[in-house]
């Protein structure tokens, strides 16, 4: 008897030794490796406020700079600054703006590019990556309003008061834009063609005067979500976030506010969507005279309930964080990225003399843990203030008002900035905002069913 129990205890042992080495033998995870792509001269050199998309079909990137509408092509050649940059920009979309928009369908490809025009905005579309484009009859929402606009496009919601609409188009687009008084949004049901009348999503009586946003985005079942900046007037104490949602593709619209978030000068904040409904809200915290680092809330509810705020970049002492955005694939994996500097204190004022650097946040366990990587450790994206202040800013503000960030069906992540300086040293004196943009190409990406295939 004696015996067998040896027996089965040295089976038990090697069965031990077997799966143990071989479990300390699995490789971690390789860390997100991002290479950087900068426009060539003399294209991208008015780049302020950046957009972009990724073409579904061909891993195309379509980028927004100012009047050029610029497609990057090649990107997967070994080596830096070996992509192929067009501008392909229509004759509607390149001859005047007030703020430029693109936004190209995860779905279908079709792109659109928007240049807000005073009450409505030019607009054209395109299908073939910016060979052909189709002027927008109606380039705004009836009933708009003049400033700011943000494009966006979600599927339509299953038994919703849209989806029995005749449509000619797959998916719903929207053209969203503020006023002094109000924020409102419009869908288009023939591909951004026209627009339906404009919405109410929320009012100054409710969120920061002027109502200005961030980009809207729209979850797998059609629910939408815009960030309005801050909402002071909603929930005791400091300046909350949140986001605005619908689920009847932009006709109603209700707010939910993050408990314990206190709204920074960073600029407005970003939402990311998950393919299971996990939203990830990104912003820059603080105090709007100090600001602070950026800061991420998750919410698996549609913004009803929502975690701790976690301040991201602590690897770096981050202080200071401008134009965060956040994008998500899998209900577990997203980035937060932004703009940030060990440097405390107003940002936006003249003498600030802080260094900053492009910076991404990645969770891969919905949020429990962030890791934050720096993008530009060789060179800062600009050195000085960085004014939030809009057109009150004296000077500082060539890079505007936000930044960009979007994943393309293999849950690689791209995010557009505009590089205040491409000089091998930089200083203060250094006012650029050069079209630019960061790729994952190593690591894990967004969805796990590519790990190891980027």
């Amino acid at each position: 008897m004696r015996r067998a129990l040896i027996a089965l205890a040295s089976c038990g042992l090697a069965a031990l030794a077997a799966v143990g080495p071989a479990s300390a033998a699995k490789p971690a995870p390789a860390a997100p490796a991002y290479r950087l792509y900068a426009a060539p001269a003399p294209l991208g050199k008015d780049a302020g406020e950046p957009t972009i998309g990724v073409d579904p079909r061909t891993g195309d990137v379509m980028f927004q700079a100012l009047f050029e509408t610029l497609n990057v092509t090649n990107l997967d050649r070994k080596g830096a600054g070996t992509a192929t940059w067009r501008n392909v920009a229509s004759d509607t979309t390149s001859a005047f703006s007030l703020d430029p928009m693109l936004k190209t369908d995860p779905v279908t490809g079709r792109t659109w590019v928007s240049q807000l025009a005073a009450a409505c905005s030019l607009m054209a579309y395109t299908d073939d990556r910016g060979e052909t484009w189709q002027d927008s009859k109606l380039g705004c929402g009836i009933g708009s309003t003049f400033d700011h606009q943000s494009i966006g496009v979600g599927p339509y919601v299953a038994g919703g008061p849209l989806a029995s609409v005749p449509h000619t188009y797959p998916n719903v687009v929207y053209y969203c834009a503020q006023d002094v008084v109000s924020a409102k949004c419009a869908p288009s049901v023939d591909g951004g063609a026209t627009f339906l009348a404009a919405n109410v999503v929320y009012t100054t009586a409710q969120c920061q005067l002027g109502a200005i946003f961030g980009h809207l985005k729209s979850g797998r079942d059609g629910t939408l979500y815009l960030p309005p900046r801050y909402c002071p007037n909603l929930l005791a104490g400091k300046d909350p976030v949140g986001v605005a949602v619908s689920e009847d593709n932009s006709l109603t619209w209700t707010l939910r506010l993050v408990p314990g978030s206190g709204y920074g000068d960073a600029g407005h904040g970003s939402v990311g969507v998950a393919t299971d409904g996990t939203v990830y809200v990104g912003w820059g915290s603080g105090s709007i005279s100090a600001g602070g680092p950026a800061a991420v809330a998750v919410s698996r509810d549609k913004g009803k309930t929502w975690t701790a705020p976690a301040t991201l970049g602590r690897e770096f002492k981050i202080a200071n964080s401008r134009f965060p955005v956040t994008v998500a694939g899998d209900g577990d994996r997203a980035v937060v990225a932004f703009l940030g500097t060990a440097t405390a204190g107003d940002a936006s004022d003249p003498k600030f003399t802080g260094v900053w650097h492009l910076y991404a946040a990645h969770t891969y366990d919905r949020g429990r843990t962030w890791k934050t990587y720096d993008l530009t450790p060789g060179n800062p994206v600009q050195v000085g203030a960085i004014c939030t202040a809009g057109t009150t800013c004296d000077k500082d503000r060539n890079l505007l008002d936000f930044n960009d960030m979007v994943i393309d069906g293999k849950g690689r992540v791209f995010i557009a900035f505009a590089d205040g300086c491409t000089a091998a040293t930089c200083t203060k004196t250094d006012r650029q905002n050069h079209a630019t943009f960061a790729r994952l190409v190593r690591g894990r990406g967004l969805y796990a069913a590519f790990d190891g295939k980027l």
